[in-house]
């Protein structure tokens, strides 16, 4: 009876985290080499949205700012979020330059920001329509 329960845990997954699965990479019956992924887990506690800004329209943005937004899978009026972190993308989000005088490469910096309260029903891959410039901010500094 100790052997099958232990041929039992060694075929049962538990998370880390409590979520819920959004990909199922695998289906029952199939060979799983060991360290494959088989299923996606989200938190879906951890709540944020990331925006994309070219440089240039960074001017003044810096954590701890706050964010409106409208989630229109939701039906949301506007929403606040708190900015939380601020990083360059790849070179590939580079806008370049289209000529050699006067001209200068754009970066594009990747935003992410919390709301400040849970959002019932916010999942992952869903729309934020954000106002830009952010409160506070001239449309000059955009």
């Amino acid at each position: 009876m100790a052997e099958a329960a232990s041929y039992v845990d060694d075929n049962t997954l538990r998370s880390s985290v409590d979520g819920q699965m959004m990909v199922k990479v695998v289906e029952q019956g199939e060979l799983v080499s060991p360290g494959l992924p088989v299923l996606t887990i989200v938190d879906l506690t951890d709540q944020w949205i990331t925006v994309n800004v070219r440089e240039d329209r960074l001017a003044g943005l810096r954590v701890g700012d706050t964010l409106s937004a409208v989630i229109p899978a939701l039906g949301s009026g506007h929403l606040r979020f708190t900015v939380y972190y601020i990083s360059p993308l790849g070179s590939f989000a580079t806008w370049r330059a289209t000529r050699e005088s006067g001209g200068f490469d754009v970066r594009t910096f990747e935003v992410r920001a919390r709301p400040l309260r849970p959002i019932d029903g916010l999942r992952p891959g869903m729309s934020a329509l954000i106002d830009w410039p952010p409160d506070g901010r001239s449309k000059a500094a955009a």
